[in-house]
């Protein structure tokens, strides 16, 4: 079983950690694999069309038995519950994938499922719940630095939503020096997507 990333799939992958999902889309044509479905599902979810986004996602889970891959495919469709205005759906699905993602293996993903975790406390208005949660990602020393910022960056929001100003600018301190820390690091691990073929 190879891991290499095709080279279209490895293009579509930079766009989509820019943004850019457009291009990704061009690059992704009609691909049918179990990734290049996973990546669809990521650029369809940015250009905010969640149904599209969910059915390439489910095509995607149905096509790979990999523990790995359908754990960042359910990660995925958390983050589309998030989006799609659903935060106590969200908060459930990313709890449960960041367990997953960090009993197999991906610290980085599982970051980014507490963050997003984070983020769906503070949409069900659970301040408390949320700083927890941020303060137990931001402990991992070996957290990476774009991910740091991340985690500054959600604390900053939490303590401005509960009105302590000089908590909020500290944060974003903070968030400006892991940033200059990692100026071109993504911070999402979509490359890391090469297991689910």
């Amino acid at each position: 079983m190879s891991h290499v990333t095709p080279p279209p799939h490895a293009a579509a992958s930079r766009a989509l950690s820019r943004g850019d999902a457009l291009t990704a889309l061009g690059l992704l044509g009609r691909a049918a694999d179990a990734l290049g479905l996973m990546l669809r599902g990521i650029a369809y979810a940015q250009l905010g069309d969640y149904d599209l986004a969910r059915k390439s996602l489910a095509q995607g889970a149905r096509l790979t038995r990999a523990p790995l891959a359908r754990a960042r495919i359910r990660a995925a469709l958390a983050e589309i519950s998030v989006s799609d205005g659903a935060p106590a759906a969200a908060a459930r699905a990313a709890r449960a994938a960041a367990d997953e993602l960090a009993r197999l293996g991906d610290a980085p993903n599982a970051a980014m499922q507490r963050l997003l975790l984070a983020r769906a406390e503070v949409l069900c208005g659970r301040l408390a719940e949320a700083r927890h949660v941020v303060v137990e990602v931001l402990s991992d020393a070996t957290l990476a630095p774009a991910l740091r910022a991340v985690a500054w960056l959600a604390k900053a929001e939490i303590a401005v939503r509960a009105a302590l100003a000089f908590d909020a600018r500290e944060a974003l301190r903070q968030a400006r020096h892991a940033m200059v820390a990692a100026p071109n690091e993504p911070t999402a691990s979509i490359e890391g997507c090469r297991h689910l073929t």
